[in-house]
């Protein structure tokens, strides 16, 4: 099992789930070149993103050359598990799976945000925002989003996104003993 953690992912910046799994060992991205529809990606010589590409523990299935692109900003750490993984998750490849883990509401508050300008004339910019709702630490919500315009470095090809992932969460109270 190897793990991409959110150290990694603002170490590395990775435009989209292919960037960040491009440094595991056994990990082959983008094998038939660039396409930008769907993440694309070899886990020891076996095909992942049509079946085994997973979004917290469920499956993104592509169907006819439609698939969901997963955003690594909104994402807590990338899980790869390689080796047969059909015992835990039903039919899979043999050669692994992939399940990137959102991130969840948190009691902390956080507020972190940030604008860039790259290649292509990208503009990108991103807001992670979250904490305690009320006093008693019961409801709590995370709100990210990411509005991205620009090129890539094929023709006619875009590099535009705008994601927006809201979380609440509610906790039971705890009844007096």
């Amino acid at each position: 099992i190897s793990v991409v953690t959110r150290k990694q992912l603002d170490d590395r910046q990775p435009g989209q789930l292919e960037d960040a799994l491009s440094y595991l060992a056994g990990v082959t991205i983008s094998p038939w070149g660039v396409d930008d529809r769907f993440d694309q990606c070899l886990i020891r010589g076996f095909d992942l993103c049509t079946s085994a590409i997973y979004r917290d523990g469920l499956p993104q299935k592509v169907i006819d050359f439609s698939g969901f692109k997963i955003e690594p900003y909104g994402l807590e750490r990338i899980e790869v598990l390689k080796g047969p993984s059909s015992v835990l998750y039903g039919e899979n490849e043999a050669g692994g799976m992939v399940n990137a883990v959102t991130k969840r509401p948190t009691d902390k508050p956080i507020y972190d945000g940030f604008l860039s300008y790259g290649s292509f004339n990208t503009v990108e910019a991103g807001l992670d925002i979250g904490g305690p709702i009320d006093d008693a630490g019961v409801w709590s919500y995370r709100l990210t989003g990411l509005v991205r315009n620009g090129a890539l470095e094929t023709d006619y090809s875009r590099n535009d996104r705008i994601f927006v992932a809201p979380a609440p969460s509610g906790s039971r109270m705890r009844r007096p003993r």
